[in-house]
């Protein structure tokens, strides 16, 4: 008959865990945890110094059980498992083939994923319009824009403000200033109607009239016989000197046309300090918004003043020019208006110029 053994137990109703001691070499199996334990070395009076696990499925993998093992276990060579079935999606490990089978017959199904919409069974996606916002877009470096200024066709570039103004290459015409330019005003040209209608007054400082104060009877019948024949073209409307003003209609017209000019330029300068001063507002709420904003904001800031100081000395001269002007066209519409009064002065002097003549043939009968 065979002989029985037996080995030390806890039972099932007990705790899980090692038997607190051991002989040396002593076996003990804990029913609760399902673990074999072995009683290692001796401290010199049979009793075992550790008492370790040796056997049964809750210390050592189980081969046809279900387990949860913890801690990261390392293989020496690749592990083989199971091929999960195509599509799942459990924890389960997925192998080699079953990754391969879902990249090579997986695909996106066709129709607007929102910013983006695929279509020819996933081969093509396509982004909708307006889907990329500035805030998706590359960061750009302050006082930048997009372009591409490299040669060839490529990739967008940030291009400097400097670069932009060399390829912009603009000129004064281009906006809307082709008459203007830096001529000082003492050297600004005088048309030719203007100097003729100059030429024509006595200097305020030290008027000049060249009349002779006696005359003999000859010189006088015929200035008398003159002043006759001006007075009769006058009554009959032919052309005099005096009531000629085309001239001062023209250099009038002229006065008027720089007026408007240069009250064009004081408007053009108020709506560029105007700009400047908006600028200056909206830079001063980035820095409020963003202190890390200030270095660069602070340079936009002096670059409006230095524009508004530079407007503003501007239309300084704009504004000496219109009153300069101003006071022109004043002028020359009293001189007008003295034109007309002297066409009625000449028909009246006519009657002078008969009674003129009377006396300058009795003279020169004397």
């Amino acid at each position: 008959m065979a002989n029985t053994i037996r080995l030390k137990r806890r039972a099932s109703g007990g705790a899980a865990g090692a038997p607190a001691t051991l002989a040396t070499t002593e076996p003990a199996y804990n029913e609760v945890d399902d673990v074999l334990y072995l009683g290692k070395g001796d401290n010199g009076s049979g009793v075992a110094t550790s008492v370790l696990p040796v056997g049964g499925k809750g210390a050592f993998a189980d081969l046809t059980s279900a387990q949860t093992i913890a801690g990261i276990k390392t293989f020496s060579a690749s592990p083989v498992a199971p091929t999960p079935t195509a599509g799942d999606s459990t924890t389960k490990v997925a192998t080699t083939a079953f990754v391969a089978g879902a990249v090579t017959g997986g695909s996106v199904a066709d129709g607007d994923k929102g910013d983006v919409v695929v279509s020819g069974s996933g081969a093509l996606w396509t982004i909708d319009q307006n889907a990329v916002s500035n805030a998706k877009q590359a960061q750009m470096a302050t006082k930048t824009y997009k372009g591409r200024t490299t040669a060839a066709t490529g990739n967008v570039e940030d291009v400097p403000v400097a670069t932009l103004k060399t390829d912009l290459a603009l000129v004064k015409a281009d906006v809307g200033l082709g008459n203007a330019d830096n001529t000082s005003d003492l050297s600004k040209p005088v048309s030719t109607a203007q100097q003729s209608a100059l030429d024509l007054k006595a200097p305020l400082a030290n008027p000049s009239l060249n009349l002779t104060k006696k005359l003999n009877g000859t010189l006088l019948a015929t200035v008398m016989i003159l002043t006759l024949t001006l007075c009769s073209n006058a009554q009959s409307g032919s052309a005099s000197p005096r009531n000629d003003d085309a001239a001062m209609r023209s250099v009038l017209s002229q006065a008027l046309d720089r007026l408007a000019y240069y009250k064009n330029l004081a408007d053009k300068a108020d709506d560029v300090i105007e700009a400047q001063k908006a600028e200056i507002k909206s830079a001063k709420a980035v820095i409020a918004a963003d202190k890390t904003e200030r270095a660069a904001m602070q340079t936009v800031i002096n670059n409006a003043e230095k524009v508004i100081a530079n407007q503003q000395a501007e239309k300084v001269v704009f504004e000496q020019q219109i009153v300069i002007y101003e006071k022109q066209v004043k002028s020359y519409e009293r001189q007008l208006a003295k034109e007309k009064g002297k066409s009625s002065f000449y028909k009246k002097l006519t009657l002078f110029g008969a009674a003129a003549g009377f006396i300058a043939g009795i003279l020169i009968a004397n």
